[in-house]
């Protein structure tokens, strides 16, 4: 069975270390929903507009495939989500 849900976790600062966020995200396929683990890499230097397309490119690229996707963004990664 092949899911078309894909669920994209955004953390918030201190995205370059995962903590088990990434692991606690696999836990959803069980429920039929592929996670993935987008560092917006908020320590970088750059401004938000750059990491933002970063994270409509990979909203687009698993629409363009027909799947359904949700966000989720914890602290910081909540108002990429809501920007996206």
């Amino acid at each position: 069975m092949q899911t078309k849900h894909h669920a994209i976790y955004v953390p918030g600062l201190g995205d370059n270390n995962t903590q088990g966020q990434d692991k606690a995200i696999d836990k959803w396929q069980k429920h039929g929903v592929i996670g993935h683990y987008h560092a917006v890499g908020w320590g970088d230097g750059q401004t938000f507009k750059p990491k933002l397309d970063k994270l409509l490119a990979k909203i687009d690229e698993l629409s363009d495939q027909g799947y359904t996707v949700s966000l989720v963004g914890a602290s910081a990664g909540a108002s990429a989500v809501i920007n996206a």
